[in-house]
């Protein structure tokens, strides 16, 4: 339809002399006019819209100065969306040529995928920062996470935006080029796809349903469903990688020897060859005491600081812990007294004297190599950064063999029978004295069990106490001493005297200190056979007065160090702290002491040989050993007694300080990995196929200009009869649509096609040409 517009007055229009014309005509004011004007009236509008439409040759590349302008401006607008700088809409094109372009708006790929190497690097390869973010001082940790918070969502943001970049390309292939279209339901899909309730909405699924060839119904589909889970989950996966949290984080370590095989560190019998030597057996008094406990290797040094312990019990009072101190060598034993509410068994835990040894001596050789290794020298160094550490929480492991005591008790007035059960004669002793007596397992072997569980123990005690002149109480008690998998760590590392503390590593205990069941015989509790020597050189008798008469003997009980230990403790007769709840209430108590030490005779096994160990020194050759302790190498091993294979046992060390750090340790950091790598990708696969391509989409990125092309478009109206209140047949949404052409003046010249049938008239959209509304004084004039 041909639109025709009043003839204005010619001495009031403003033109230019169109390309190629030779005579103008003359205006009564001195303007030149074209002399079309008078042939072909029209408004002043259109005349400066025709002056200012492209003409033929810039169709064919070749741009008028003011549609060159146009493109500048154009150019900036498309990356930045929030610059519309053009005074009014013109013609444009859709599908550029332009490398500033391209480059611009692959800054939209650029950026995310730079971030992303960097947080896969910092979490893949590990980055201690210390325990205060780096800064200024005087700005608080919840300040550093607020600003971390807001980069994180940044960058989901960008990653967000990238995608849409993708998805709009792909979608625009199809109603641009595709012979076939593509479903109206997708349209929209480069906005919708952000939203998680994308993946169960009608727009994707009765979309994806008319996609044609199958392959490409499989593809699209997926490429979408995996677009929204990337958006939703980019988020996420941003913030866990660029928010670092307080953490172990491995600090070094290196391979050590101790002295001694593992037979002879953790022994399967304990005899006479595990008591620290023929000076150890026989013991008196005055040998046991504190003073020279510290530097014994004989398996009862730890009689005296448990003899301290028992008196601090107080009879009624429990504590869970004990530190035994052998001169720089610190280790805490871990107990638990049964509880008649829940009939746990009352455990002992220690670790071993040898691994503390080693392990406190390395533990110096480390904190000396952060300050004289040969990579300790500059500020970003990994030494220098773990001096930022929280010193206190410095801690050193080594997977080693624990001394675990589970004691089995079963005289008590008020527990029911429960567990296993043993028959056996137990002589009595008139004494005022309390007495102690090792049993070997009788034989035959005979017992019963309500219900039936557990195995034979090591070995039974009898303890005698007195009550008055005539009568006794006599404890009898199962002893199952066992080697457990755990670990030894030692903490603070930072410090002169660490402590070591065990921790029981077996899957059927969970990874706590103390275990809370008879053990399970799975292969990992591996249970001691246990001889009257290594148990008499534990308790050895004490010849004295008050020793009844004749000599002691081990077929009898006897006054041994733990008789005089529990009289210390308050459990003779002749001290007033037994509770109103008779001797029965005083079953946990002796239970305690009793674990505690067995569990310690077992961890001084091999204190002997180890005791050189602690008085090595270092000498000028430690720089290789600095360096490789810090890189936890284990490529030079610190060695002072030059113990190997041979004459001993390697074991690990590795330590680990606390403070912020990123770190992937664990499923969500890998899955967050995946995340920005599939990204990364998908980013990368787009710019080789843009550079291949050499063509720049430029247009459609927003619902606002999808509106625009519908509502200029012509519409169809049995194609979308019924719809504008509002879409209720899912048919509607598998009608496909394509964008095209048409060369007919006074409309716009792309139109979104809802039929085949509108298309026998229009064409495909063409590289570098302008695209916008074409007037009727236009195709007069051609």
């Amino acid at each position: 339809m041909k639109r025709h517009s009043p003839t204005l007055p010619t001495n009031k229009i403003p033109l230019q002399p169109s390309k190629g014309q030779k005579n103008p005509a003359t205006a009564v004011d001195g303007t030149r006019t074209s002399s079309t004007l008078s042939k072909n009236p029209a408004t002043s509008s259109e005349i400066v819209s025709n002056a200012n439409s492209p003409p033929n040759d810039s169709e064919k590349g070749v741009l008028h100065p003011v549609q060159q302008q146009q493109v500048e401006k154009s150019t900036w607008s498309s990356v930045f969306p929030f610059l519309l700088l053009e005074k009014k809409e013109t013609s444009k094109r859709i599908l550029k040529p332009s490398w500033p372009l391209f480059w611009m708006r692959c800054l939209v790929h650029f950026v995310p995928i730079a971030a992303s190497i960097a947080l896969i690097v910092l979490n893949l390869r590990g980055y201690f920062i210390g325990r205060k973010f780096q800064g200024p001082i005087n700005i608080s940790s919840s300040v550093h996470v607020f600003f971390l918070q807001i980069a994180a969502k940044l960058m989901e943001l960008l990653i967000v935006a990238s995608i849409s970049m993708i998805v709009l390309d792909i979608i625009s292939y199809d109603v641009l080029v595709g012979e076939d279209g593509l479903p109206f339901g997708l349209l929209g899909s480069a906005n919708a796809f952000k939203d998680f309730s994308f993946l169960w909405s009608p727009n994707l699924w009765y979309g994806t349903g008319a996609i044609s060839p199958w392959l490409r119904k499989l593809r699209l589909p997926a490429f979408l469903i995996l677009s929204c889970l990337l958006a939703t989950v980019a988020g996420p996966s941003s913030a866990l990688l660029m928010i670092p949290l307080t953490r172990d984080f491995p600090a070094g370590g290196s391979d050590m020897w101790l002295i001694g095989s593992e037979a002879s560190l953790w022994p399967s019998n304990l005899n006479a060859k595990a008591i620290g030597g023929e000076s150890c057996l026989n013991a008196t008094p005055e040998m046991m005491q504190l003073k020279t406990a510290n530097h014994s290797g004989c398996i009862w040094s730890s009689t005296s600081a448990i003899t301290e312990v028992a008196k601090s019990l107080g009879i009624t009072s429990l504590v869970n812990t004990m530190t035994v101190v052998d001169g720089d060598l610190r280790r805490e034993v871990l107990f638990r007294a049964s509880s008649p509410e829940y009939y746990y068994d009352t455990w002992a835990v220690s670790s071993g004297y040898a691994v503390a040894a080693s392990s406190t001596m390395l533990s110096w050789v480390w904190y000396d190599a952060l300050y004289h290794a040969p990579i300790a020298a500059g500020e970003a160094s990994i030494p220098t950064r773990f001096k930022y550490r929280t010193q206190e929480l410095t801690m050193a492991k080594v997977p080693t063999q624990l001394p675990v005591f589970p004691l089995f008790v079963y005289y008590s007035d008020s527990r029911e029978e429960i567990g296993p059960h043993y028959d056996m004669e137990v002589p009595q002793i008139n004494s005022s004295s309390i007495l102690t007596q090792w049993i070997l397992l009788p034989q035959p072997l005979s017992k019963h069990s309500n219900p039936p569980q557990g195995s034979y123990p090591s070995t039974f005690l009898s303890i005698q106490v007195p009550q008055n002149d005539v009568n006794a109480t006599v404890y009898t008690c199962a002893v199952d001493a066992r080697w457990v998998e755990g670990d030894a760590t030692l903490s603070p590392v930072a410090q002169d005297s660490p402590l070591q503390v065990p921790v029981v590593t077996s899957p059927f205990v969970g990874g706590y200190n103390l275990p809370r069941y008879i053990p399970i015989d799975d292969g990992t509790w591996r249970q001691v056979s246990v001889d009257l020597d290594w148990l008499y050189a534990l308790t050895p008798f004490l010849n004295n007065s008050a020793s009844p008469s004749p000599p002691q003997t081990r077929d009898q009980p006897g006054r041994t160090s733990l008789s005089a230990m529990l009289e210390t403790a308050g459990f003779d007769n002749s001290t007033s702290l037994i509770g109103e709840g008779g001797w029965s209430d005083q079953t946990p108590n002796l239970e305690s002491i009793i674990a505690i030490l067995v569990a310690e005779g077992m961890a001084r096994v091999g204190q002997a040989d180890t005791s050189d160990y602690i008085r090595a020194r270092t000498d000028d050759t430690m720089t290789p050993v600095y360096d490789s302790i810090l890189r936890g190498s284990s490529a030079h091993i610190y060695n002072p007694l030059y113990v190997d294979a041979s004459n001993g046992t390697k074991v690990h060390w590795s330590v680990t300080v606390v403070g912020y750090a990123y770190r992937a340790d664990g499923v969500a950091y890998y899955l967050a990995v995946g995340v920005l790598l599939i990204h990364a990708t998908m980013a990368l696969l787009h710019i080789a196929h843009g550079l291949r391509k050499g063509m720049m989409l430029d247009a459609w990125s927003s619902p606002e200009e999808l509106m625009a092309l519908c509502h200029n478009s012509i519409p169809d109206h049995e194609a979308m009869k019924n719809t504008s209140a509002g879409i209720g047949s899912g048919a509607t949404l598998k009608r496909k649509v394509r964008i095209r052409v048409t060369e007919d003046r006074g409309e716009e010249q792309v139109q979104l096609l809802f039929s085949p049938k509108q298309e026998e008239d229009y064409k495909k959209v063409e590289e570098r040409l302008y695209y916008g509304f074409k007037n009727a004084s236009e195709q007069e004039a051609n």
